[in-house]
Order: structure tokens, then sequence, then C-alpha cells
């Protein structure tokens, strides 16, 4: 089985299949050994449900896709142990930006399909999601805010993160995770992806059942 790695995008994460030595220094917590199986209980248990705020204000409160259900994770995978920075995202960018891979227009990101990678144009906009926002295009230049360089990265969007992916795997000589076009995920590459939604909530709450991990 091989090695998965995953790697954060604020928010989002990135995994690997590999152990190879990287060019881009990654720092990564392993999660899941190989040939290792786990089972745990994903969402929230019904006591869990009682402790969050929604449900004390409201006691009908309920979401279905909270309630709680057994999981079996059986593939090995590491996940990045800090959240991307601006800095890191932009170094990265810069590089698809350099290659074609990605495209500056109607000052933003995009990809050669026409989908947006980021969100300057409209956090720009807010000025309670803006003042948080660390990049910003300038002259058809992509640019990190001033002291906003260690930052989380933030406003990227899921077509943004999976271009990340694959092009830190292609800067790292691993094989890209993702088909751009079709947006699959394929399974017998090693190169960086996002975590499944067991596979975040498995490493976020690290063996522990903590109501807000």
């Amino acid at each position: 089985m091989k090695q998965l790695t995953l790697l954060t995008i604020s928010l989002l994460f990135l995994i690997s299949c590999s152990n190879n030595s990287e060019k881009v220094n990654i720092e990564f917590v392993e999660i899941i050994k190989k040939a290792e199986t786990v089972n745990f209980l994903m969402g929230a248990t019904e006591d869990e449900l009682n402790r969050q705020p929604h449900r004390q204000n409201d006691p009908n409160y309920y979401y279905s896709d909270e309630s709680a259900l057994k999981v079996i994770l059986d593939r090995a995978y590491q996940i990045r142990k800090y959240e991307i920075t601006n800095q890191q995202f932009a170094d990265v960018m810069y590089i698809g930006l350099e290659s074609g891979q990605i495209l500056i227009k109607n000052g933003d990101l995009y990809d050669p399909f026409g989908r947006q990678l980021l969100g300057i144009k409209h956090f720009s906009e807010d000025k309670y999601l803006g003042v948080q926002f660390g990049l910003e295009i300038q002259k058809e230049e992509l640019k990190i805010i001033e002291s906003k360089e260690n930052w989380a990265a933030h406003a990227v969007t899921w077509i943004g993160a999976i271009t990340y992916c694959n092009l830190l795997s292609q800067i790292n000589g691993f094989e890209p995770v993702y088909d751009l076009q079709d947006m699959s995920w394929d399974h017998s590459k090693n190169g960086y992806r996002l975590p499944t939604e067991a596979e975040w909530e498995y490493a976020a709450r690290a063996d522990k059942r903590y109501t807000y991990a």
C-alpha cells in the first residue's frame, strides 16, 4: 500500500502517496501507518450534539450529515503539520503562471478552462473578509499583501486547491493526482491531494472525542 500525505490550505488539505525527498520542504505528521486499519466514529454523537450552542438554543436543531457514523480507514496517509501560508501558496502559483498552467484575468487567477482559482475580486469587496485576504493582483501580477506572507491562505476555491496540489506534485517530482479537466482523482498516482472528509475528521480529532474537533 502506498503512503499518502496531506497538505493544508487553510481549511483545505493535501495528501501525497510517496516518501521521496521533496524539493519544496513540507513538514508532515503521520496519521495512519502502512498496513494499519482504523475504525472510528465519524460525526457527532447525540451527547455531543446536545452540547452544541445551536442545540441548546433550539432543542429541535439537527443536521443529518452531522450524526455519528462508523467509518473504516485502511489507507496510510500523512497530513501537513501547518496550514499553507500566502507565501507558500503564491510560490507555487508563480510557477503555474510561468508555465502557462494558470492565467491572470479579471483581477484574479484562473485555470485554462476558465475556472476561478481564488476569490480576490469577491473578497476584496467585502470589508470584513477582505482585510484577512493576503493575495492581490497588481498590474497583472500576483502579489502578497505586505506583512501577510505567513498568514494562512484562504478564499481558495476547490479548483484552486486541487490545482495547487497538482503543481506542487510536479515541483517535487511526484505524479499529479487530479485530472483537472474532469476533476477526477486517480488513486494510483503518488502526488498530493486533498483529504476525504473522514480522513480530515480523524486527523483533527487526534483519536479523541472533542466536541469541537
